[in-house]
């Protein structure tokens, strides 16, 4: 047996018949085409009085008063979209050379795009096509590498639930979710932002869709339940969610951070309104940390070596989710390091450590992370500070950060040394200030101590 590959390919149609577009070098002699010579390219859009096609039929380019060449007719229709997007990457190694498409000396610097993201729908349409022209170009010697792209990324869709309504076939009447079965029905998709919790307004989709005016509608309890269909996010399904209030109520970090935050990035993902409000009080504690430490009194206890393992952790995580495409990965590292830096009551960080977080917040929080470095003192965008680096030694934590639960509920944190027994950090955590008002009164059961992990306090 031989194994063999097969390939999906489209065979599209190279010819478009509209006005923008690259001109194709091609003129019709005695009925032949043949190619444009070089001394006469570039061959650029003429002037034409419109850009719809003729009357007859023919392409907008058969408008123009002198669309030929020594007086023999050019070809009317223009190549499609994805001809110049093949090689389009190319030209920006060396936008301005008039010779070539690109010089050996640009394209020896840049070499291939080092990394491509895109949807699926891109594999075999944009993706292979590229593949195709930089290959031949390669084979006649015009650049120097046979693959366009280093790397390939492809990102999942974003989903949304897509709001039905059911039509009784052949009737003009509309039967709610939970009594359809009685009836043989058409489901038909309803704009999102008539639906709230299921109820449809029936009145403002009288008016969306004016050709159902006069329908009917089967209620239940009053009201009509619409269905719902977990799908891709589309105009077409009506299901789209428009970003604007959400960027009013929450700004536009908090929804750049809750999409990313959705999961991996390559992965389809359902979207969910309630899921923001958690990125939200999430840049809520980073404001509050930051109001902590410009107002703070306490002087004279820098930053603890919890503190800077807890940095130099988040630094590690924070740069490796960026490099694996795994933004969600990152942005929990950016949560987990503001709760255990917020949580250390006794210490207050450093300025270079407040700047460092701040580094670390601003490719995904731009806006909200300018602010901060502003309220630091910094005049200069933070953008142009670099990315923190991570010292490796900080990550061997003399200090270890403990939660302490009560019947399994997380109540406080605690900083205790690397080397402390099981004796030690529980009689501490069952003195802790947070602690005590849960217990007092009540019988300690037991203690559950997890070395370097947590203690749980059962009652």
């Amino acid at each position: 047996a031989r194994s063999s590959t097969q390939y999906r390919l489209h065979d599209p149609v190279f010819a478009r018949q509209r006005y923008w577009g690259e001109p194709v070098p091609i003129y019709f002699k005695e009925g032949l085409p043949c190619p444009l010579p070089e001394k006469k390219l570039p061959l650029r859009l003429p002037q034409v009085d419109s850009y719809k096609p003729t009357q007859d039929g023919a392409a907008p380019l058969a408008r123009a008063a002198q669309w030929e060449v020594d007086g023999w007719p050019l070809e009317t229709s223009t190549m499609p979209s994805w001809a110049g997007s093949s090689w389009y990457f190319l030209r920006y190694m060396d936008p301005k050379n008039r010779r070539a498409l690109a010089g050996l000396k640009a394209l020896n610097y840049w070499q291939a795009v080092d990394v491509y993201v895109g949807g699926k729908e891109h594999a075999t349409g944009h993706l292979i096509y590229a593949r195709f022209f930089t290959k031949f170009l390669y084979d006649r010697g015009y650049v120097p590498m046979e693959e366009p792209f280093s790397r390939l990324f492809n990102q999942g869709m974003i989903q949304s639930f897509s709001q039905l309504v059911y039509r009784i076939k052949g009737t003009n009447k509309f039967v709610s979710h939970g009594l359809r079965k009685g009836y043989t029905t058409t489901a038909l998709r309803v704009a999102i932002d008539l639906v709230k919790k299921r109820r449809l307004d029936v009145e403002a989709f009288k008016k969306w869709r004016p050709d159902l005016a006069n329908a009917t509608f089967i209620l239940e309890d009053g009201e009509y339940i619409c269905g719902a269909l977990l799908e891709k996010m589309s105009k077409s399904k009506y299901n789209t969610i428009s970003p604007a209030p959400i960027i009013k109520k929450y700004g536009a970090d908090v929804l750049r951070l809750y999409m990313l935050f959705l999961g991996p990035i390559q992965q389809d993902k359902p979207w969910s309104v309630e899921g923001i409000q958690g990125i939200a009080r999430f840049i809520k504690r980073v404001f509050a940390f930051f109001d902590r430490y410009l107002c703070s009194k306490i002087e004279g206890k820098g930053p603890s070596d919890a503190m800077l393992s807890a940095l130099h952790e988040a630094i590690y995580r924070v740069e490796r989710g960026v490099d694996r495409f795994a933004f969600n990965t990152s942005i929990s590292a950016l949560m987990v390091l503001i709760n255990r830096l917020q949580h250390d009551l006794a210490h207050i960080p450093n300025r270079a450590m407040m700047e460092d977080v701040v580094r670390l917040l601003a490719p995904f929080a731009p806006h909200i992370a300018e602010y901060l470095w502003r309220r630091l003192g910094r005049k200069k965008s933070v953008m142009y500070a670099g990315f923190p680096t991570y010292n490796p030694a900080y990550m061997e934590a003399k200090n270890v950060m403990y939660p302490i639960a009560v019947n399994g509920k997380r109540r406080a944190e605690m900083s205790c040394s690397i080397d402390d027994d099981e004796h030690a950090v529980t009689q501490r955590a069952l003195q802790h200030m947070n602690i005590q008002r849960w217990i007092k009164g009540k019988q300690v059961k037991k203690v559950i101590f997890v070395h370097k992990r947590m203690v749980n306090i059962v009652l």
